[in-house]
């Protein structure tokens, strides 16, 4: 499968025009009266060298402005990253991961090519869909590897998918994962409910990450459906919370309106 280029993290000059097709790159090999942490000294460098990034005359926009802040912080106190136009390795890591969550609203497997086009366009690490419209029972978890180039190298995803849905009276429920293969790595652990709750354990040298996706029933009719699903990830956030070093996140499509819940009954 071959989508659009990603979105490249790219640095700015003081006038937001440097292309955006260039990355930004860490100072070092500055001239010698640069290299202390006079910020009179670096402001004037670098205002006439018209390529700085500093934080402290604009505010932070965008994804990119986080990623050269990472830059930033692996830099000597004072200094700011320098970006060169005419040079083609302004390459930089960045320290996050960057984790979304999106109602597809039905046809998964005929959006599919549209979704890992946003996935990679902008660069999620982790990629949460409810609704997908999708019941085809399994025992074990159903994983899907898929190869996607962007015309500059092969990316190996992982979709990870709930699909235990009753077919009849379930047939709009379905979620699923989709996650980057370094990441993929670290699950140690997948549970299931009914198409409804998808989750996954990741574990990392000092973190154990519980990641929920759920998508409750938009029906309030179907009440013990819903209470259900409460109650499941209840059970699965005080079971995890007990670990050492636990993080959780929970997202993804609850179907609730507060304001319209009757105050009284709203605990």
């Amino acid at each position: 499968m071959i989508v659009q280029p990603k979105r490249k993290h790219t640095g700015y000059d003081n006038n937001e025009n440097i292309s955006k097709n260039k990355k930004i790159k860490k100072i070092k090999n500055l001239p010698p009266d640069t290299q202390n942490n006079n910020n009179n000294t670096l402001n004037n460098y670098h205002h006439n060298n018209n390529t700085n990034i500093n934080f402290q005359h604009r505010t932070i926009n965008n994804n990119d402005d986080l990623d050269i802040l990472n830059a930033i912080n692996d830099l000597l106190p004072g200094s700011y990253p320098t970006y060169n136009p005419n040079s083609q390795n302004n390459n930089y890591d960045k320290d996050y991961i960057k984790i979304g969550t999106l109602n597809i609203q039905s046809g998964f497997n005929k959006k599919k090519s549209d979704i890992l086009e946003y996935f990679i366009t902008n660069n999620y690490d982790i990629l949460a869909i409810q609704e997908m419209h999708i019941t085809n029972p399994h025992l074990f978890t159903n994983m899907e590897k898929i190869s996607v180039s962007n015309n500059e190298e092969n990316i190996n995803l992982y979709i990870y998918k709930d699909t235990n849905g009753d077919t009849v009276t379930d047939s709009h429920s379905g979620v699923c994962i989709i996650m980057k293969e370094e990441l993929q790595k670290r699950v140690s652990t997948i549970k299931t409910h009914k198409g409804r709750i998808l989750t996954m354990e990741l574990h990392f040298k000092k973190i154990h990450l519980l990641i929920i996706n759920t998508y409750i029933p938009a029906n309030n009719q179907k009440k013990e459906q819903i209470d259900t699903c409460y109650k499941q990830i209840e059970t699965l956030i005080n079971s995890h919370s007990s670990k050492p070093n636990a993080h959780i996140i929970l997202l993804g499509d609850f179907n609730v309106q507060p304001c319209k819940q009757d105050q009284k009954n709203n605990a």
